[in-house]
């Protein structure tokens, strides 16, 4: 989409709001808006926004504040003082207009803009006020408003919170406004003016005009102020802001109220206070819930209007005080402190706990005797022991301390051990071992806390032997142990872990996670600084420069070169813009046809001549970057909008035409972007958020949507601009499987991806998955330097970026020509050269001649008539608005080029009425025409009046050239009737139709007045014609793409014969619409269940005959194909089965290296035996053995061969080991399958002349 890859151009100062809804952070843009912004900062020094409210919120469109006034009339620019009057640098006046930038547009929320204030007179004006979009307002802001910032980090979310806020009915004023407590500049761009820039002694005026003091009134009765909307006398003065009680950063309302002596009532002055004062707070800034709104609050008006705003209560006045609470309260800190000192006393050993005062008991307490218990009964102290079961437990006490003295033995020997004796051990069997000291450095460390002679490990070994004791009767119990402190020898003291840190290794789970990420990032990264994934080749060189320029950048700078802006002289921004077509939107450029126009050719000289006309416009104009060529949408269904602009369903014939295009550009000085990567095969939920996603097996993916980009990146593509769209439910342009793996790996491609429109969505993401280029606003210096810091993101990745986006600038070799400077879209600047002749060419060697009865070529016919609204010129034009919306299904004029990125900018257009008039005149032909597809005679309106007039005597004086105008009156008397239709389809939206009805009703129309009707079309892509095809009068039809400026003449050239027609369908050409397997996905989720069976593979494959097929054509000459004995095949010895990567170590850009060496050659001899001079274009079809488990045919070559009257040449296909490979999904690398590979030479995919086979 045209100027929409523009983004923001990097900020150059930085300044924060502080509101009561959060800091809302900016990002300025003072070069591009300098009176903006230095408005906006010098009111932000001066303190000119301290206090002011958001008095304004449209939902879904903006925030409006910078009014001291709070009423949306009020603000002054800093312009309007004496200081700031005059231009420091010319002297001149200050007039502070609109600053309107390209790369500036209103396309989302969060952008900062000025406020315009109108008068009476309708003259706009700027102030102080400023707005915060809330939505997309291009429509009603560009080129109406000054954007000079943008909402910067988690500030977008303030944005919202104060957009929420509840409105007063029937207006756009917050109940509650949020207000900018307090402003703050951050940095200052560069240079001395901004530098200078200091605070002011100054108060911003809180009214619109002086007016007069007036008297304060009497005090009202509390609980009686009100607020006024204008109609009381009071209102007429200045607004009061009213002053604080107290200074709030200097005391805490608990701490003062402590202070505060207490009154008789409970609460002390300075309490009261406070609590007014909390209150007051509160109510300034509440956050009141989301309310539902009815339509007409949705509604977008202009950013002043007064009508809707009434004046704002005030949130500080005062309300009815609560009646205060009669009973005295301890202070919150008194309560806590006296929490604390309770439990500091109840851990000391040593304090005598305060007993608590005797609780007096009740009446009913009292009555209770004391020697009464609650719970079970039990017997009071000194009570004798009554029972048998008393005497038993005391039995058993005596017995139990009995046995305790008897272990004294036991505790003489642990205290022995106590005090350190050492002592011999006796062991199970009865041997002694001398004990082990723990204080041993050369005993041995337990295992788990790495203790000597540790009793916690031992212990399960003397459990052993006691349990083996008491099976033997012997009484070792636990009470033949005995408590020791003298070391620690459990492993609970870790004392000892603080003396040997050193030998101590810590295990951070975090720095794990980190590790494994950085390894995984390593594992996909196909290009990082390379790390000897990538063998460069040609690209080492650039590779080389761009290392040593970004090695001097400094990270700010980095980020600025990878966000679009220049480096300090070191880096110029790169320039980008559409399309394969001829520059879009400028003057003084070519008009060319559409790239699908160059598919029809089959003409691989035409594809590089044509390609290296626009490279050639682009590089004069002064832009670095085509946005093209473009692949994808590759034609999984004929109703896909944007055909027009791609290069044919064929993966083959798609990828040797992109990457003749990309080496033509490459050589003109300017750098390819191809495009979409991948998969972006409709418009249909294209944009929606999240997109649709396209669900394809690995299989297909290699063999059929990315196998053009390996030929592309293989001829020097530095660009690849990834899509809107999601493939296997992640986004295309943060997908690290698509750009990582496949394409930077895989496929090696060594320059930069960028984004199309929106194909950005998040900042990390996009960051680490492999995009290169992306908008400034996700991807700002806060937040990379906040990634890198926290470890999500890595300067090693960041030079990466950077080094790529260089590496494409020096490969085209644009360090060392001298490009002239960018071009204005109005600009004059001669670059269109003999351009007009390639572009007539390549037109008529586009145009496909389906069918030929006899009709063609025009022998000086002597009365031509000319139908249908596309012979003729637009009433309005030849330009047409761009437009991305969609367009079609087809156009009321003659139709030379798309709609949107398809969109051509023509010099001049000519149409077939002009060039058929030009040959009528030079044969002596008459010529009539009807430039409508529903004409009928009542459209019609003579010359004079017929009233009064004998209708019939008139009638019998209409012949000759008074015949009435009309379809039918034309038709019959012309010798050749000429039909002209056209379909159109464009960006932003899928067709709706394959064939028009009115048109096929013209054509029927024509033809059954005319026996020789001649059907002209130029189409988008798929246009059926079973509806007249097989009328008898239909003698011939045409068929071809959008052709450029000299669409009249290309189509005038094969009509008369001066060119002998060769074009060649690039897809199907079905009988029904129902013919085609795939229609457009309508859910979120498209399954690419067909594989790699689209356009000419799924008619095989279905067994379904097509009107015409893949490939066909048909020319005013004859051409002989020799027999099958003089096809000759020949094997190179190298050609063997098996993976490609047997003979490559690393991939180079395009993949393995081998896959481009020439394998197999096939030749046959071609010959003219007809009686006029043409090119036919002989075609190549491969049939795999079935462990590649690939399509019937498909086609592996084709050459253009130009042949005189009875001329014979020997024509070759080479073919590589590409073209003979399948991905093998096991392998997961490219295959030369075992078994018998058939040859099929032929003039079309059903026309097959010459036969062959091959084993491998």
């Amino acid at each position: 989409m045209s100027n929409s890859y523009n983004i923001e151009p990097p900020p150059t100062a930085f300044a924060t709001l502080h509101t009561t809804a959060g800091p809302i952070s900016f990002s300025l843009f003072a070069q591009q808006a300098p009176l903006a912004c230095r408005n906006f900062l010098q009111h932000i020094l001066d303190g000119y926004y301290d206090n002011t409210s958001f008095h304004r919120v449209v939902p879904g469109f903006v925030i409006q504040g910078g009014d001291p006034t709070g009423t949306g009339e009020g603000g002054a620019s800093i312009y309007e003082d004496a200081e700031f009057e005059n231009d420091p640098v010319t002297g001149e006046k200050i007039e502070f207009h609109d600053e309107l930038h390209t790369r500036l547009r209103f396309n989302r929320r969060g952008l900062l803009g000025m406020a315009k204030m109108t008068d009476a007179q309708g003259k706009g004006s700027y102030g102080s006020q400023f707005f915060i979009t809330l939505a997309d307002c291009r429509a009603e802001l560009d080129g109406k408003c000054t954007m000079f910032g943008r909402v910067e980090g988690e500030g977008i979310y303030n944005v919202v919170k104060i957009a929420d806020a509840e409105l007063v009915e029937g207006t756009e004023r917050p109940v509650w406004p949020a207000k900018v407590t307090r402003a703050e500049v951050e940095e200052f761009p560069k240079g001395d003016i901004w530098q200078g820039m200091k605070k002011r002694e100054r108060i911003a005026s809180k009214t619109t005009e002086d007016k007069p003091a007036i008297k304060t009134k009497s005090k009202k009765k509390a609980g009686k102020v009100l607020l006024s909307f204008g109609d009381e006398e009071e209102e007429e003065g200045p607004v009061v802001m009213k002053k604080a009680k107290f200074n709030t950063s200097l005391i805490d309302d608990k701490v003062a109220a402590l202070k505060e002596p207490v009154k008789a009532n409970g609460h002390s002055k300075q309490e009261k206070s406070t609590k007014k004062s909390t209150r007051q707070r509160h109510s300034a800034s509440p956050s009141p819930p989301p309310v539902s709104r009815s339509p007409e609050h949705h509604r977008k008006p202009s950013l002043h209007d007064s009508t809707t705003q009434l004046p704002l209560k005030d949130p500080e006045s005062p309300s009815k005080s609560p009646s205060p609470d009669p009973s005295p309260k301890k202070s919150l800190l008194s309560e806590t402190n006296a929490q604390i000192a309770a439990l500091k006393a109840s851990m000391r050993r040593d304090v005598t706990q305060v007993a608590e005062p005797k609780k007096k008991k009740s009446a009913l307490e009292q009555m209770i005797p004391e020697t009464s218990v609650r719970g079970r009964k039990r017997r009071h102290d000194g009570a004798p022991a009554d029972s048998a079961q008393d005497s038993d437990a005391l039995r058993m006490l005596n017995a139990f301390k009995a046995r305790l003295e008897g272990v004294d033995s036991v505790m003489t020997g642990a205290k022995e051990a106590t005090n350190g004796a050492k002592a011999d051990t006796k062991a199970a069997n009865g041997s002694v071992v001398p004990s082990v000291d723990a204080d041993d450095e050369e005993a041995q460390l337990c295992d788990l806390h790495f203790i000597a002679n540790c009793q916690s490990c031992s212990s399960w070994d003397q459990d052993l032997e006691l349990r083996e004791a008491e099976d033997n009767g012997e009484d070792k119990t636990w009470m033949s142990h005995a408590l020791s402190f003298e070391k620690d020898r459990l492993g609970k003291d870790l004392n000892w872990k603080r003396k040997n840190e050193e030998e101590l290794v810590v295990i951070d789970p975090r720095e794990k996670e980190r590790e494994l990420k950085s390894k995984n990032r390593e594992k996909r990264d196909g290009g990082g600084t390379f790390r000897g994934k990538v063998d460069l080749g040609e690209w080492q060189s650039a590779y080389e420069k761009s290392k040593a320029l970004v090695s001097n950048m400094t990270l700010s700078q980095k980020i600025s070169m990878i966000t679009g802006g220049d480096v300090n002289g070191s880096w110029t921004a790169l320039e980008y813009k559409d399309g394969t077509m001829g520059i879009e939107t400028a003057y003084d450029v070519s008009a060319f046809s559409q790239a699908s126009a160059l598919a029809y050719s089959f003409d691989k000289d035409l594809m590089y001549e044509q390609g290296s006309a626009i490279g050639r416009e682009f590089y004069l104009r002064g832009y670095q970057v085509v946005n093209g060529p473009t692949s994808g949408p590759l034609g999984r269904t004929p109703w896909s909008g944007r055909l027009g602009e791609t290069l044919g369903q064929d993966s083959y014939l798609n990828g040797i035409a992109f990457s003749l295009l990309t080496k033509a550009f490459v050589d003109q000085g300017v750098i390819p972007g191809g495009k979409h990567f991948l998969l972006n095969e409709q418009e249909t939920n294209r944009t929606l958020t999240p997109p649709y996603s396209s669900n394809v097996n690995d299989k297909a993916l290699h063999e059929t949507y990315a196998a053009p980009f390996y030929d592309a990146v293989k001829n020097g593509m530095g660009g690849v601009m990834c899509a809107m769209n999601s493939v296997n439910d992640s986004y295309s342009c943060e997908s690290s499987d698509l750009l990582l793996q496949l394409l930077k790996t895989e496929i090696g491609f060594p320059g930069q991806v960028f984004a199309d429109v929106d194909g950005q969505r998040t900042a990390l993401e996009s960051l680490n998955n492999g995009l290169d280029y992306g908008s400034s606003s996700l991807w700002s210096s806060s937040t990379i330097e906040a990634a890198i810091a926290n470890g999500s993101f890595t300067e090693e990745r960041l030079d990466d970026m950077a080094i790529r986006n260089a590496m494409p600038y020096y490969f085209v070799g644009l360090d060392t020509s001298n490009q002239p400077s960018l071009a204005d879209e109005t600009d004059y600047r001669d670059v269109r050269a003999n351009h007009s002749k390639i572009i007539r060419k390549a037109g008529s060697a586009s145009m496909v001649l389906l069918k030929n009865d006899g009709g063609l070529p025009l022998d000086k016919p002597k009365y031509i008539g000319l139908f249908g609204a596309h012979a003729g010129p637009v009433m309005g034009g030849p330009n047409q608005k761009l437009d991305v919306q969609g367009s079609g299904p087809t156009y009321q004029g003659h139709l030379a080029t798309g709609s949107g990125s398809g969109l051509s900018s023509f010099p001049y257009l000519v149409t077939p009425l002009q060039a058929i008039t030009a040959r009528a005149i030079e044969d002596g032909s008459m010529i009539s025409w009807i430039l409508n597809d529903t004409y009928t005679a009542t459209d019609y309106t003579g010359v004079g009046s017929s009233v009064g007039v004998d209708t019939a005597a008139l009638a019998a004086l209409q012949t000759g050239t008074s015949t009435t105008p009309s379809i039918e009156n034309y038709a019959n008397i012309a010798t050749v009737s000429l039909v002209f239709l056209n379909a159109l389809a464009g960006e932003g939206a899928d067709r709706t139709e394959l064939y028009n009805e009115e048109q096929d009703e013209l054509v029927n129309t024509v033809a059954s007045y005319c026996n020789n009707t001649i059907v002209i079309i130029n189409t988008i892509d798929v246009r059926l014609i079973d509806h007249w095809i097989n009328h008898e009068n239909v003698t011939a039809v045409l068929y071809g793409s959008l052709l450029g400026e000299e669409s009249g003449h290309s189509i005038a050239d094969i009509l008369y014969g001066d060119v002998n027609p060769s074009g060649r369908l690039p897809f199907t050409l079905a009988k029904n619409q129902s013919d085609y397997n795939v229609g457009i996905c309508l859910t979120l989720d498209c399954d690419f269940t067909e594989g790699n069976y689209i356009d000419y593979k799924s008619f095989q494959s279905r067994n379904i005959t097509p009107r015409y097929p893949f490939g066909h054509g048909l020319s005013y000459t004859t051409f002989t194909y020799a027999s099958n004995a003089s096809l000759q095949i020949t094997k190179s010895r190298s050609l063997t089965s098996g993976p490609t990567t047997t003979t490559d170590t690393r991939p180079q850009p395009g993949g393995p290296p081998s896959l481009y060496t020439n394998l197999l050659n096939i030749t046959f001899p071609l010959t003219n035996s007809g009686s006029v001079s043409g090119a036919d274009i002989p075609q190549l079809y491969l049939s795999f053995p079935p462990e590649a488990d690939q399509p019937a045919k498909q086609l592996r070559g084709f050459e253009k061969v130009e042949l005189d009257v009875g001329d014979t040449k020997d024509v070759t296909f080479q073919l590589r080991r590409k073209d003979l490979s399948y991905w093998n999904l096991d392998q997961r690398k490219w295959c030369v399958a075992e078994g018998r590979y058939r040859v099929f030479v032929g003039a079309s995919l059903d026309d097959v002349r010459l036969e062959g086979e091959l084993e491998v």
